[in-house]
């Protein structure tokens, strides 16, 4: 049971090889399990004159011994209280250590008490490695389920969504992966149990994930400075190619620059 025949290249159709496909994902399933976050965070917000609070879901992911957790800005944004369940079941504090709307990503830390054990930690995927088509598993608390897990595969690792959104800074791993609310912040993960991204958008079949090589390069920025300074130069970029338009330049190389923008 949980074996699964695959045809291995260069082999005839009548040859075979047997792969323990359900040990796979057990295996990367507890690698992973141990690192993941259930993320409440209470955000406090004035309506109709009248303050009032309200308790966020969301997930995150740990990736230092001391208690860093990477999550989304979307979860973290406008938080006076953070509280984070562990896979113990353990509810501890956090703060924030920085934000980066741009990205989506949140950087939080446990406060934990002197003395605790070592928690802990996830580890990163080489984003260069990764192909279309192959599985991955999207970790988190959707609508505030914990310890929820989804099964899918890589259908684009390039995708880029950021001309018509406020994300204009990278490329997005695609999945159909199930990704709903509650799983942002989330680790998307392969079946070696690395991340690959976290989980960010998500609807239907189709989700998106920030890649693990660009949530390594701001929590490095956000570890440091507790923001991620960029320039601006005021171009706004549009694609050589672009299909839904049919506007396509001649060339495989360079940018197209569509506006330039007098101030900021």
């Amino acid at each position: 049971m949980g074996l699964l025949a695959l045809l291995v290249p260069g082999c005839s159709l009548f040859e075979s090889r047997s792969i323990d496909f359900q040990g796979i994902i057990e295996k990367a399933k507890a690698r992973v399990f141990p690192t993941l976050v259930f993320v409440k965070p209470i955000r406090e917000e004035f309506s109709s004159g009248e303050r009032q609070r309200q308790e966020i879901l969301g997930s995150g992911v740990i990736i230092s011994s001391d208690g860093l957790v990477v999550t989304n800005h979307h979860v973290a944004e406008k938080a006076i209280h953070i509280h984070c369940v562990l896979h113990t079941k353990a509810q501890v504090p956090a703060r924030v250590v920085g934000l980066d709307p741009e990205t989506d990503l949140a950087l939080l830390q446990l406060e934990r008490k002197p003395g605790d054990p070592p928690l802990p930690v996830a580890a990163f995927a080489d984003i260069d490695r990764l192909q279309e088509g192959q599985f991955v598993m999207a970790l988190g608390a959707p609508f505030g389920f914990e310890r929820s897990i989804s099964l899918g595969i890589l259908s684009n690792v390039r995708r880029y969504i950021g001309f018509k959104t406020q994300y204009k800074f990278n490329t997005w791993l695609q999945t159909d992966a199930s990704i709903n609310p509650g799983n942002s912040g989330g680790p998307l993960v392969d079946t070696e149990g690395r991340v690959v991204g976290i989980n960010t958008l998500g609807g239907g079949e189709i989700g998106f994930a920030i890649p693990s090589n660009v949530v390594r390069d701001i929590v490095e920025r956000l570890r440091r400075d507790g923001k991620v300074v960029r320039a601006w130069t005021g171009l706004e970029l549009q694609a050589l190619r672009d299909f839904n338009s049919n506007t396509f330049t001649p060339s495989d190389e360079g940018v197209l620059v569509q506006n330039v923008a007098t101030s900021a």
